[in-house]
Order: structure tokens, then sequence, then C-alpha cells
């Protein structure tokens, strides 16, 4: 008897259209519609154990990250950094021209 784990070593990644699905697996959506609220039985004689599980909520900076993830996000990130050094080069060089003069 074999209980939990999947065995990947088994597994055929081939592709399958929904015809071959349904004549392979015949009612395997209602199994797994079924299998959200209690176990239940394929048509295969295997069994589907279903849960239902919201994704945990968002931080407030999960937002923020995301942005700055993304090349539009970057793109701003880089210009706003770009601004900073040259207003501190332009700063700089005029203190230097005042004190040279």
């Amino acid at each position: 008897m074999t209980t939990g784990g999947v065995d990947f070593s088994k597994l055929d990644p081939a592709d399958v259209d929904t015809a071959a699905m349904d004549q392979r697996v015949p009612g395997l959506p209602e199994a797994v519609r079924e299998s959200a609220g209690q176990p239940a039985k394929a048509a295969d004689g295997s069994i589907w154990l279903g849960e239902t599980a919201k994704a945990p909520p968002a931080g407030r900076w999960d937002g923020v990250r995301s942005f700055f993830a993304g090349r539009t996000g970057l793109l701003i990130l880089l210009l706003v950094a770009l601004g900073v050094v040259l207003f501190f080069v332009r700063d700089g060089f005029g203190a230097w021209r005042k004190r040279s003069g």
C-alpha cells in the first residue's frame, strides 16, 4: 500500500487534447469539482482529495515591489536616480566655481 507523494518517474508528459482526456479518464472534471468538498472517486477508480485555499493577502509593499520589478518601474527608478545624481553634480560644480573665482 502506498500513501502520499507523487512518483514523477511514471509521469507521461505528452500533450493530450480534450477528446483523448475524456476517453482516458471520463468524468474527471466532475470528480475534481466534487473533491473540493469531500473525497471523490473518478471513473477510473482513482480517489481525488481536493481543497480550496485562498491566496495570502497582499501586503502594502508587495504592490510597490512588483511595480519596480517591471520595466516601467525600473525605468522610473533609473530616471529618478539620474536626476538625483545630476542635481548633486550640478550643485557640486556650482560650489566649486564660487570658491575658485
